[in-house]
Parts: structure tokens; sequence; C-alpha cells
């Protein structure tokens, strides 16, 4: 009985923390499924899970403490726990590129603070954040997401979905792309909804065929207060000849954002019957890729060169002229962007494949953008994009064009050239990082680099232990200097590990992060991120010789899977290996890692 006992101790860790897997919404991969208003009571200082596809519910958490606290919540909103999530090159995309903006998955959330009949209530709208990344990078609105909740205090959450906004669909007339309306003069009675989930990352343009002029009333809502709408327009462009409105990608992403229940609803006037046509306008408004190579709004620059500098004015807006090169002219080729000005205020380098774009990483036409750091040296900024970047945007070009913009605060001027990388020394710059060690990891630490030695690490399991309060994500590379982007070509592992949580690195990972990622030296390289300061940990684990076919009855139920007896601490585990995941069991088939 003492040894079932002690091996109940949690995997790793020094105090027994076990994650209740097994017990509904005590981690994402078992949180708690929310089909209609949700209400629960919650302990302090417990984690709780909740989940909803997100084409089915505009997913509201309310939390109601029941005392006043000096902190405030801790949620958290994770794509990443879903299995084959990555398996979608458009959501690789989405968490690559939102990792170089220091955005990660599970992220953390803010809060609004609203009150409620008197008293504190906190509010989260996942999708005010969310969403505007899947817009951004045209993604299906149904991925679903799993939202974490953590208090100091006790209280009641609530889940709800806003189903009583769904009357208004009701009470409305659908329209879709590629639809005809047929209106008729001076008739305010009927109104119509757009989902606008389908429009995400597109454009809709309204062409009427009437003389007189159209007014269109937009809100998120099917009460439509034609005196103070949401967007109010008469129509203002031509398609062919007739009355033509547009709505940006832009617009349309901002209706994903506010709108209560998907759909974005339409009032429009008329003085006269006549027909509205709806369609997906795929073009670039009046300034298509022709005119933008036609000089009409982009100058044209030779890439690279090392003239005399351009001198830019201050507060560049999308109505300025963009530059434009040929995308063949940077292949292979390592690009310095040199900008000076008096302050050395913020500057950021974006390029786009269209030279119309907002200066925005949600703009769809953007492709990357570049921030400049300052050299006190020499008095200049500088961003430098190495030829492997260089390519992937120079591969994204239109007609052979890329286009670029500087988006600055002050005056200045602007060079670029190729430069010559410098020579990586990765034993310098980082800290070996031996087995069964310990470090302490400051909050929001990039720079801190580790090494691991190939023979030291080789042919062993490994255990990695973050004990901080806020969660940390590891990343290992076949070379020192890397962004931290789960999908990096440099980064062969990458990991999530929860606040005093544990993970696993198996033999024949690290074997292979080892055959494929060591450096010259015979290293590979660590790196740790997370909002908080704790500590890291590292553990060996021994397998023991022989199988588990012993432990009948509890070998059956891991049929077909891969299952080894492991040596921790002088404990042993189970450990089951299914398809890309491992986890750990203690011999009464207790799942507790």
């Amino acid at each position: 009985m003492k040894m079932k006992k002690t091996l109940l101790s949690l995997l790793c860790v020094a105090m027994a923390t076990l994650l209740h897997a097994t017990t509904p919404g005590t981690a994402c991969e078992n949180a708690i499924y929310v089909d209609s208003t949700f209400s629960q009571n919650i302990e302090p200082n417990r984690t709780y899970w909740y989940t909803a596809n997100s084409e089915d519910l505009p997913l509201i958490v309310y939390f109601f403490p029941n005392e006043e606290s000096e902190n405030d919540p801790q949620v958290y909103v994770d794509l990443t726990c879903t299995p084959g999530v990555y398996s979608d090159p458009n959501v690789a995309s989405m968490v690559a590129d939102l990792a170089n903006y220091e955005a990660y998955f599970p992220a953390e959330m803010d809060l609004e603070v609203v009150m409620v009949d008197g008293k504190k209530t906190y509010k989260l709208h996942y999708e005010r954040d969310i969403l505007d990344a899947f817009a951004a990078f045209n993604i299906d609105y149904s991925i679903p997401a799993y939202v974490s909740l953590r208090t100091d205090v006790a209280g009641t959450a609530q889940i709800d979905n806003y189903k009583v906004i769904q009357n208004c669909e009701e009470l409305s007339i659908r329209a879709d792309m590629q639809d005809t309306l047929n209106l008729l003069a001076n008739d305010t009675s009927r109104t119509y909804y757009f989902p606008v989930t389908e429009w995400v990352g597109s454009k809709l343009r309204f062409t009427w065929t009437g003389e007189t002029p159209l007014l269109a009333y937009l809100d998120n809502t099917c009460v439509i207060d034609t005196a103070n709408a949401y967007d109010r327009y008469t129509f203002s462009s031509s398609n062919n000849g007739l009355p033509a409105q547009v709505l940006s990608d832009v617009q349309i992403n901002q209706y994903v954002r506010y709108t209560e229940d998907g759909n974005m609803y339409v009032k429009f006037y008329a003085q006269e019957d006549g027909k509205l046509y709806v369609d997906d306008y795929k073009e670039h408004g009046v300034v298509t890729i022709n005119t933008c190579a036609m000089n009409y709004k982009t100058t044209a620059i030779t890439f690279p060169t090392s003239e005399a500098g351009l001198a830019l004015t201050k507060n560049v807006t999308s109505a300025s002229k963009s530059f434009r090169f040929k995308a063949d002219d940077v292949k292979d080729k390592n690009i310095r962007l040199k900008w000076q000005s008096a302050n050395h205020e913020d500057a950021t380098a974006i390029f786009a494949k269209f030279c119309g774009f907002e200066f925005t990483p949600k703009d769809p036409d953007v492709i990357d953008t570049v921030h400049f750091y300052y050299n006190e040296q020499d008095g200049f900024m500088y961003a430098d994009l190495l030829k492997e970047r260089v390519n992937d945007i120079a591969a994204k070009h239109t007609d052979g064009w890329v286009f670029l913009q500087i988006n600055r605060i002050e005056e200045g001027t602007l060079w670029w050239d190729e430069f010559i990388p410098p020579v990586i020394d990765c034993n310098t710059k980082s800290t070996l990082l031996a087995i069964n060690d310990t470090v302490d990891m400051p909050a929001y630490n990039q720079n801190t680099i580790y090494r691991l030695n190939a023979d030291e690490w080789k042919d062993s399991i490994h255990c990695l232990v973050w004990e901080g309060t806020k969660q940390a994500y590891i990343f290992i590379a076949d070379t020192c200097e890397f962004s931290l982007a789960a999908n990096n070509m440099h980064v062969g592992l990458y990991k999530q590990v929860g606040s005093n949580d544990s993970t696993i690195i198996d033999k024949d990972k690290i074997n292979d992060l080892i055959l494929n990622r060591a450096d010259g030296l015979g290293n590979i390289y660590l790196r740790l991120r997370s909002a908080a300061k704790g500590k890291l940990i590292t553990k060996t684990m021994s397998e023991i010789p022989g199988t588990t076919t012993d432990l009948k009855p509890i070998e059956a139920t891991w049929e077909n899977r891969t299952t080894k007896l492991i040596l921790i601490d002088n404990h042993i585990y189970i450990q089951v290996i299914e398809q890309d995941h491992t986890y750990l069991y203690d011999l009464m088939g207790n799942k507790i890692q």
C-alpha cells in the first residue's frame, strides 16, 4: 500500500500537483463543452477549461467574484490544444507570424471590467482578438478554441453564447455572395443580413441599377437606428458606369470583431424600384496592380543599392506612395535596410504584394513586417533580412513586383544594400545546460540561450520541469539565433508547458534532434520564454528492460500503442506513446501527465 501511495506522486515535480486530466474542465484536452448559457461555481487558485466551436458560439466569458481581489483573473485562449490543428497551413502560418509579434498560444487575454447590478464583473469576448487573426489570414471561422479561467477568489463563471440575438435572423432576409436584391422605392421595412464569417478576408461590393442615390445603413444588430448606424453609405464609386459601394476587407473584419451573432445587418433606402447586385470584389478598388506598376502610387527602386540615401517625410499614411522593386532582384540575397532620423523613433519596414495596403500585419496584402533596431555606435537604425526571409517575401510577389513602405514617426533617410551576415559564435553566446540541472529564468526573457551537448543528452529520456506562475514556451533549434516561432525552419521542437508542470522529450525524439539538428560543435540549442519568472529543471529518466505485458488488464487498454516501463527517482512508471503524444501512468493505470 505504501508503494502505491508513493507511485501516485507527480512525475518530476517536487510537490505533488496532479493534473486530474480525467475530470472535465481540468485540462484543455478535457475541457467542458459549452453549447448554451453555462454557469459554474469556481474555486480559487484552480484552473478551469471550456471549449466551443467558434462557428457556433461567440464565446463570452463572465466572472462574478464573491469578493474584491487585487488581482484580475487569468484567462488564456488556446488553438493548439486541438490535435491536427497545425496540419492546416493557414493556421500554422498564423501561429508562426503571431509568434514573430510576441504572441504565443495559449494567448493571455485581458478582461474588460464591467459593472453588473452595481458589482464588479469581468468579461472576455475572445473573438475580438482571435477572430481578427483569423480574418487576417483567411482562416475558416470554425476552428475550436479553448479558454481557461483561473482566479484567486471564489465566484461564478458564466459562459454565454448570446443566443437571444438569433431572433434577428428570423426577422431579416439573408443575402449571400453573387446575390441580387430587389429593392422597392421608399421601403425601409426590410432588413438584410450577411453572415460576415463567409466574407472574412474579402471585399463586399454593392452595385445599384437605379439612377437616383441609394443609401445603406449597416449595423451589428437588426435594430438599426438610421440616425446612429454603425456605418452609413451614399454610393460613391462606379462599377461599369453604375453606382457602387465597396466595403473593404478591413471593414468586414471589423464586423467580425464586433458582431454579436455572426451577422452584419443592412437597411437600404431607395427613391425608386431597382436591383442591387452583391458580389465578392476581388480587385483592389480603383487602384489595380497595373496602376501600381505605372507609377500611380509607387516609386520604383533598384534592390539592392548603396547609392545616396532617400529622404522621407514623417507621418506616412496609406495614401502615400510606396516603393516597388522586382522580386527577382532580391532573391538569394541578405538585405539590410538602414534608417537615420534625428531622435531614432520607432520605424518599421512593411513588405506587401499590393501598393495600397494598410500599415498593419492584419492587412491581407502585407507579406512581412521588419522592425528597425538602433545601433548606438554609428547612430543608424538597421533592419536585417537573411536570405531565407528575403526569399519568402519575394515568393509572394504580384506580377513580379513587391511593394515596400517605411512606417515612421519622424522624417529621415533610407538606404538599402546587401550585407554579409556575421559568423555566429554559438559557443560564446550560449550557456551550457546540463542534465539534472536547475536554472533561473527572468520574466519575458528571450536573450538567454542554452546549449545541450549531444554526447550528454543523447540516448536518454528527459523531463523538463517548469516552476512558474504562468506557462512557458520551449524551443529547441539547430542554432543559437532563431526567432521564437513554432514552425521556424530552425526549430526542431516546440513545447508549451503549463505553470508548475512538466513535459517529456522521448529518447527517440532527442536522438532525432541531435542527428538532424546538432551543429559542428555537437550541440543543439534551447530558448525559453514565459510572462513570469520561474525555474527550469532538467531530469533524466531510465527505461526498464522488459515489457508491460505482465500488467494485465491495464495493458489491454493500450492495444496498438507503444508502452514502456521507465524509472524516475527510484519509482516505476508506464510510458504510453500514441502517435506524436507521450503520456505517463502509474502502476494503477492512473494518468499523471
